[in-house]
């Protein structure tokens, strides 16, 4: 195994190895208020929702409770599951968006990692699972972006998900593509325009109509 697996293998083990302890030693509770107030109930069918009002919360991270509760058959044990899986699969977007923008494997392990232990973060991912699901899919898109490969259109699913996933998510997604694709025009333009400076045609204020 080289070097980057490691590294990739360590940004999701650690993480998740952190919170299998923390769900120890939470046992038999859930960690956090939500998971109490709302996904429990939810699972044990104190609270029922009808399809309009779980496509109003974004009913993605639901959708994902039912399924696992199916395998599971067990609604504590499905919480606990999905809070590790969630804790693992954060550091492993936040460790692949990293690699995009720094290009470094070791150094985007030491970003993954100090962002995940960062008190902000674990008061994220402690109990609010639709907001860390919504996070994840959000920085693999953002990370399928950064990429040069056919890997980019992973992103147009991701970035649905995302909206999927929780309602805040996506305002701020757009927020950060919006003006990167303006930006990104902008330059097409200039780039256009310079190149035909380079070629016969009507001059018109430092520019040429070809």
């Amino acid at each position: 195994m080289n070097r980057n697996r490691i590294y990739l293998v360590l940004a999701i083990s650690i993480p998740t190895l952190f919170r299998i302890i923390v769900e120890l030693i939470s046992w038999p509770t859930t960690v956090g208020f939500d998971t109490l107030a709302y996904y429990l109930p939810f699972l044990t069918g104190y609270d029922s929702y009808s399809m309009v009002q779980l496509y109003s919360y974004s009913p993605l991270y639901y959708l994902i409770l039912i399924i696992m509760n199916s395998i599971v058959n067990n609604p504590l044990m499905t919480i606990k599951i999905i809070s590790i899986i969630l804790q693992g699969l954060l550091s492993l977007s936040l460790y692949l968006w990293a690699l995009t923008k720094l290009g470094n494997a070791h150094k985007s392990l030491c970003y993954s990692l100090l962002t995940m232990f960062y008190f902000v973060t674990l008061r994220i991912t402690w109990d609010l699972h639709r907001n860390t699901l919504s996070l994840i899919f959000m920085l693999l898109t953002l990370a399928m972006i950064n990429m040069k490969s056919i890997a980019r259109y992973i992103a147009i699913p991701t970035s649905i998900l995302t909206a999927l996933s929780h309602q805040l998510e996506p305002p701020l997604l757009a927020s950060i593509l919006i003006p990167r694709i303006i930006v990104k025009k902008c330059n097409c333009l200039l780039y256009t325009s310079d190149a035909a400076d380079e070629l016969d045609g009507v001059d018109l204020g430092g520019r040429r109509i070809i």
